[in-house]
């Protein structure tokens, strides 16, 4: 097995690698790519529900996951973009590690139509 993962050019560093290993690399691939413990059953032989014990989620599950259990927060390092309004300048910063995007307004607007996805809200401030 080891000699299968130097081939495939898989790092082995600070692995126990075992015959058994091929096992559980397929088992979590499945998992990571979306699949159902029957699925990976049939795929693995296992007649147990062992697989479970292979489930291990991916560098991208994990980072989905915790960008999902983020709370906005201004503390964060803004990427500041600019933003054309109708003659009016409005600088806006999407905030890195969060799903938020905070505008400045100019003084003279205070209503902002905010589109996606087909759906609109209308936000106004006073």
């Amino acid at each position: 097995m080891k000699r299968a993962y130097d081939d495939a050019k898989i790092d082995r560093d600070n692995r126990n690698i075992v015959n058994h290993s091929g096992r559980v690399a397929c088992c979590t691939r499945l998992f990571n790519d979306g699949f159902d413990d029957q699925m990976i059953s049939s795929r693995s032989g296992h007649r147990s529900n062992a697989v479970r014990l292979y489930k291990r989620p991916s560098v991208e599950q994990e980072k989905a996951v915790s960008h999902a259990l983020d709370v906005p927060s201004d503390e964060l390092q803004p990427n500041q973009k600019t933003v054309k309004l109708e003659g009016d300048v409005a600088s806006s910063s999407v905030l890195q590690s969060s799903r938020c995007i905070r505008i400045e307004l100019p003084d003279g607007i205070d209503t902002v139509v905010v589109c996606k996805n087909g759906r609109k809200t209308s936000i106004t401030l006073q």
